[in-house]
């Protein structure tokens, strides 16, 4: 029996080949191909074996072999789950090219240095009142870099594809703004109705004005930011229109939870 441990974390079809054996457990806690010619029908020059009677066969053996690896055990969890709970945070996004403002992969925005700011002083409401165009300077770099120049990356859809194949699906619980979880092409069975951006995302925009009549309300951010633009001289201010509400003419602003934000709309 092998020694080492190795899995692919794509799930397994209903019928499993000896390739997609290998594939899925590698040198794990045994090895692959002698426990599949085990489980086979020998007589099947191609064979496939349910995976449901794979799984069963593997964890018996568990009695004959000992204890399986951790590995092992969690990629049997996923493969019997009916239901699973996606809970991600700022690490999900940087495989997406999204810097952190913590870390190794820490970088938001270039002129946050020359400002002499960090990021918790310019990530707050009050400069939407104070200096509206260089908080939507700011916050412009964000939608563009987080909304249009990323995609979701392939962790999504396999994580995706776990829940398509659960009894109950899944659900997403994520403190990440991008909306990559709600993407079309993410594929999350329920799509934004089984997800929960506990603060909030770029996607939407509210009202910077808690004296608004629908200050609570909130509404798609336009792709181009209605023309907003941010040129290299300056990246500092934003150049053109600022995004307004609807209803007052205020300055809108993300629908996005800030530092120091007693404003932020939770409706949603």
């Amino acid at each position: 029996m092998g020694a080492g441990a190795s899995t692919s974390s794509q799930a397994l079809p209903e019928f499993v080949s000896e390739a997609q054996c290998r594939q899925a457990f590698g040198d794990g806690a045994f090895d692959p191909q002698l426990f599949f010619g085990l489980v086979a029908d020998p007589s099947d020059p191609d064979p496939v074996v349910r995976r449901d009677e794979l799984l069963a066969a593997i964890k018996a053996s568990t009695e004959m072999v000992g204890e399986l690896h951790p590995i092992m055990h969690a990629a049997m969890a996923v493969e019997q789950a009916d239901a699973f709970l996606f809970m991600t945070g700022a690490g999900m996004g940087v495989d997406s090219g999204l810097g952190t403002f913590r870390g190794r992969n820490a970088g938001v925005w270039p002129p946050l240095k020359d400002l002499g700011m960090d990021f918790t002083e310019m990530s707050t409401p009050s400069h939407f009142q104070s200096d509206p165009r260089l908080a939507w300077a700011f916050w412009h770099y964000r939608h563009q870099a987080y909304t249009r120049h990323s995609r979701p990356h392939k962790g999504y859809r396999l994580l995706a594809s776990w829940a398509k194949r659960a009894k109950y699906g899944a659900f997403s619980f994520t403190s990440n703004i991008d909306g990559h979880w709600e993407r079309p092409e993410v594929g999350l069975p329920g799509g934004a109705d089984s997800v929960l951006e506990v603060h909030g995302a770029l996607t939407n925009l509210q009202c910077s004005d808690q004296s608004c009549l629908t200050h609570s309300s909130i509404w798609p951010t336009p792709d181009n930011l209605g023309g907003l633009q941010v040129y290299p001289g300056n990246l500092a201010k934003a150049v053109g229109e600022l995004p307004i509400c609807p209803t007052c003419a205020s300055t809108a602003r993300p629908n996005v939870l800030m530092f120091n934000d007693g404003g932020f709309a939770s409706k949603r």
